[in-house]
C-alpha cells in the first residue's frame, strides 16, 4: 500500500468511527488541541531548538470517571535547527551556516486519560505517515557583507522511513470556560524509529510545549 493511500486511510478510518460515537451517548467526548513546542532531533551534537505546531482532533470515550479512552488524528510537525561555522579555503573567509529541518508527518495517537484529583495524565502511542519535508539551508558568507545564499531540498522516499511511531505525554487540567470544556498543560513527545533509512542514522526527533484543547 502506498504512503498516499495511507494518508487517506487514516483519515476515513478516524471520521467512520467518529460518526459512530457520536451516534451513541454522551460518554464521547471531541476535542481539537493546538501545541506549540520546541523541537529538536538527535542526530549531531550541533542540532539546535525549533518551533514546531502539532494540531489533533480527538476522540475520549468515558470508561469510568477516571479512565478515557482516547484516539485522535492530527498533523505532527517537528524536526531541528543545526548550525554550523567554519573557514572557507576557497575564498579564505568566514561562513555559516544554519539548516532547519521540518518533518511533517499525519498520525493517528491511542492513550488513555487518567483523571487525578487537580490534573490529568495522558499517555499515547500513534502510528504516522509522513506528509512532506523539507530542509532549509541559509549560508552566510561574513566576508563578502554578509552575503545569504538559501537553498531548499527534501529527502527522496527512498532515504526516509515512511512510517513514524511516536510516544506521546500530556499532562494538564480541564476546566470550564462559558459553555465550553477547555484543557490546559505541557506535552512531549519522543519518535521511537529513526526518521532516515541509512543506518549510520540515529536521527530521531522529540520536543516539548505546551498544549491547549477546546471540546467541541
Amino acid at each position: 500500500m502506498s504512503r498516499q493511500n495511507c494518508k487517506y486511510l487514516f483519515l476515513l478510518l478516524f471520521i467512520s468511527l467518529s460518526q459512530f460515537a457520536f451516534s451513541q451517548d454522551d460518554r464521547f467526548g471531541f476535542f481539537l488541541e493546538y501545541a506549540p513546542n520546541f523541537s529538536q532531533t538527535s542526530e549531531e551534537e550541533s542540532n539546535k531548538i525549533k518551533i514546531s505546531h502539532n494540531y489533533t482532533v480527538r476522540l475520549t470515550y468515558r470508561a469510568t470517571d477516571r479512565l478515557h479512552a482516547t484516539m485522535g488524528f492530527g498533523l505532527l510537525n517537528t524536526g531541528g535547527t543545526q548550525f554550523q561555522d567554519f573557514a572557507n579555503q576557497t575564498f579564505q573567509g568566514q561562513v555559516e551556516i544554519k539548516t532547519i529541518r521540518t518533518y511533517n508527518y499525519l498520525y493517528i495517537p491511542i492513550g488513555v486519560k487518567i483523571n487525578c484529583s487537580k490534573f490529568y495524565v495522558l499517555p499515547e502511542i500513534g502510528l504516522g505517515a509522513m506528509l512532506s519535508n523539507k530542509n532549509k539551508k541559509t549560508s552566510t558568507r561574513l566576508w563578502n557583507n554578509n552575503e545569504k545564499i538559501i537553498e531548499e531540498t527534501s529527502l527522496d522516499a527512498e532515504e526516509f522511513n515512511a512510517f513514524t511511531f511516536p510516544l506521546l505525554l500530556s499532562i494538564g487540567k480541564d476546566f470550564e470556560l462559558g459553555n465550553y470544556l477547555v484543557s490546559a498543560g505541557v506535552k512531549g513527545y519522543y519518535g521511537l524509529n529513526r526518521i532516515a533509512k541509512s543506518e549510520e542514522s540515529n536521527d530521531h526527533y522529540f520536543g516539548a510545549g505546551f498544549l491547549l484543547a477546546i471540546q467541541l
